[in-house]
Formats: C-alpha cells, structure tokens, sequence
C-alpha cells in the first residue's frame, strides 16, 4: 500500500513537471503572440502613412496633368510673342540701316 501511495505521488510529481514545462511553453508562445499583435499594430499605423501619402501624390499628379496643357500653351503663346517682337525690332534695324 505504501508503495502504491509513492508510486502515485511519483506519477503525479512528474505529470505536475511535465505540465509545468508546457505552461513555460505557452508562455513563450502567448508573448510572442502579443509581440506579433503589436508588429502588426505597428505595420498597420505605417500602412496607413503610406495610403495617405499616395493621395496627395496622386492627387498632385492630377493636378500636373491638368495644368499641362495650359502651360503648353502659355510656352507657345510666349514663342510667338517673341518671334512676332524679333520680326519687329529685325525690320526697325533694317530700316535704319538702309
């Protein structure tokens, strides 16, 4: 009977052993999986930057394209400006000199 009672108590010790080892073993894991929750809050906060970055970078662009054409035509405007004026100053010049 005394046997049957420290063969118990012996069953019983390593069974506590073995489950306290696989409580350590959760708890490695239950921090990791709190360090990955926090990494991802982390990523999420970033990913949230970056989306509102490429708004204002594609509304920026948009905002290139549509003012393009006018500046196409502010440079031709410009060009015959400067071409009619040359005519201009070119026939003065030949006048005088004549």
């Amino acid at each position: 009977m005394e046997k049957d009672i420290i063969k118990t108590l012996g069953e019983h010790e390593e069974s506590l052993k073995i489950a306290h080892k696989r409580i350590d073993e959760l708890q490695l894991v239950t921090k990791a999986f709190y360090d990955l929750v926090s990494d991802v809050k982390v990523m999420v906060n970033e990913m949230t930057n970056i989306k509102k970055d490429i708004v204002s970078i594609q509304s920026n662009i948009d905002e290139y394209h549509k003012n393009e054409p006018n500046k196409l035509i502010f440079n031709v405007k410009n060009t015959i400006i400067t071409g009619i004026a040359a005519a201009i100053v070119g026939a003065v010049i030949a006048l005088i000199l004549k």
